[in-house]
C-alpha cells in the first residue's frame, strides 16, 4: 500500500501491509529475485486464505508449502523497496463470483471505444 506518511510514488503500489509479506520469485523455479527483477509476485500473511473449496489440486497448484500464494500478478520490487506491478501471467479475472478467462471470453471485449467493458456487460 502506497504510504499515507512519506512518498508515495506513481506507478508503483507502495509497501506490503502490516503482517503481509511479498515476494517476487523465478516463475519456473520459485525461487525469490533481487529487487530489480521481474517475476511472480507471491503472498503470505493472516489474512490469506487456507486454500480453494474442496479443490486440493488447485491449492496444490496456487499455494506453496511454505503458505505463499502465487498471485498470478508479475511485479518487481525497486531499490526503495516500492513494489510494481507489470503484469499478469494468468490470464484470468474473478469478479462478482464468477471466473472470466479474457483469451476464451468475449465479454471482456465488449465496450468499444478502447474502453474497458461496463460492470452490466461483464455480467451479462
Amino acid at each position: 500500500s502506497n504510504p499515507y506518511g512519506g512518498e508515495r510514488r506513481a506507478g508503483t503500489v507502495g509497501f506490503a501491509l502490516p503482517h503481509i509479506d511479498i515476494r517476487v520469485t523465478d516463475p519456473a523455479t520459485g525461487q525469490p529475485l533481487a529487487s530489480g527483477e521481474d517475476g511472480m509476485m507471491e503472498i503470505k500473511g493472516p489474512n490469506l486464505f487456507k486454500g480453494y473449496w474442496r479443490n486440493p489440486l488447485k491449492t496444490a497448484e496456487d499455494m506453496r508449502a511454505d503458505g505463499y500464494f502465487i498471485t498470478g500478478d508479475l511485479g518487481r520490487f525497486d531499490a526503495d523497496g516500492y513494489l510494481v506491478i507489470s503484469g499478469r501471467a494468468k490470464d484470468l479475472i474473478i469478479t462478482g463470483g464468477r471466473c472470466l478467462s479474457s483469451p476464451s471470453n468475449p465479454i471482456l471485449h465488449r465496450g468499444g471505444g478502447g474502453r474497458p467493458p461496463s460492470p452490466k456487460a461483464m455480467a451479462r
